[in-house]
């Protein structure tokens, strides 16, 4: 309403809501109002949800029924309304795409796994859009060329750069969705590598800040090296980290650290050249990353 008066022109009605505790109507006329509206609207909402966090809970609950209005005392309304619109615009937005890179060329059983993970994720995160990268045949697997074709694709503010085997349960799924301030990693409620510089598994962040890092260093061509750098990066660029330490993800393959790295070395699936490229990137920090696009339709397709 403080917008509306002074849209308006009307200095005293603003001084006067400003002062006042409880709500004043200011009347809708001018054209400039229907130019500006929703995006006040939209401000009004945002201003609501960092004012009074308890309500964010019911907000990212309400999935995607119609919503009227958001008040602190009587909670969420679903009829038409233009804040119910904006609302609904910025609700949208708190759903991360889940990228997801894949392939199943020399390992059949990603099929399998990706198959349960669609089903999985469907029905405990419904609302999250699924994006599946895969890659082409032909050359060694290359995870961040994959997300960084992945997260280029995105059409959401929020990301969440998400592995195939990775299961969350109930008890972790509010990571997904709380309010997100810098990059969360949630794989870090998975032990198997308990390091506070892994930053592979599961992570969620938002797209802009990706981009700001210059995304997944694209050279690491088979296992290992990409999410240390990649967390290099993050650090480099002064992005809080907020590590879950708490809830549970099953994971599809079910190998300790050991059995894994028997599996990798057996079938020559691990980075030859891992210490060298991370040796290159912190000498030249930031650079082979999301912004070299001129190879990515040649190695990867979306699914």
């Amino acid at each position: 309403m403080a917008q509306k008066a002074l849209i308006q022109k009307d200095r005293r009605m603003y001084d006067r809501i400003m002062r006042s505790r409880r709500p004043i109507v200011v009347k809708t006329r001018g054209n400039q109002w229907r130019r500006c509206r929703m995006a006040i609207c939209t401000d009004a909402v945002h201003y609501m949800l960092r004012a009074h966090p308890e309500i964010h809970k019911e907000f990212i609950q309400s999935g995607c029924e119609d919503i009227i209005d958001m008040t602190v005392e009587y909670g969420i309304e679903k009829r038409d309304n233009l804040v119910g619109r904006a609302a609904m615009k910025i609700r949208s937005n708190m759903y991360p795409t889940i990228i997801v890179p894949f392939r199943a060329t020399d390992q059949p059983e990603r099929k399998q796994q990706l198959d349960v993970f669609r089903v999985h994720m469907a029905t405990y995160l419904p609302h999250c859009p699924i994006l599946v990268v895969e890659q082409r045949p032909g050359e060694p697997f290359n995870r961040g060329a994959l997300l960084n074709f992945g997260v280029r694709h995105a059409q959401t503010p929020l990301i969440c750069l998400h592995d195939v085997d990775l299961l969350p349960q109930e008890d972790i799924l509010h990571a997904y969705t709380d309010p997100l301030h810098g990059v969360r990693h949630i794989a870090r409620a998975w032990k198997r590598y308990n390091y506070d510089k892994y930053m592979g598994g599961i992570v969620l962040m938002w797209k802009r800040d990706y981009e700001c890092i210059n995304g997944m260093p694209n050279d690491f061509w088979g296992w290992g090296g990409e999410d240390d750098e990649f967390g290099a990066r993050i650090r480099d660029n002064q992005i809080p980290i907020e590590r879950v330490e708490q809830g549970t993800i099953t994971d599809q393959e079910n190998l300790s650290v050991d059995e894994k790295m028997k599996i990798l070395r057996a079938n020559g699936y691990k980075c030859k050249d891992k210490w060298e490229k991370r040796a290159w990137h912190r000498r030249y920090p930031g650079l082979r990353g999301y912004s070299d696009v001129q190879d990515y339709d040649r190695l990867a397709t979306v699914l």
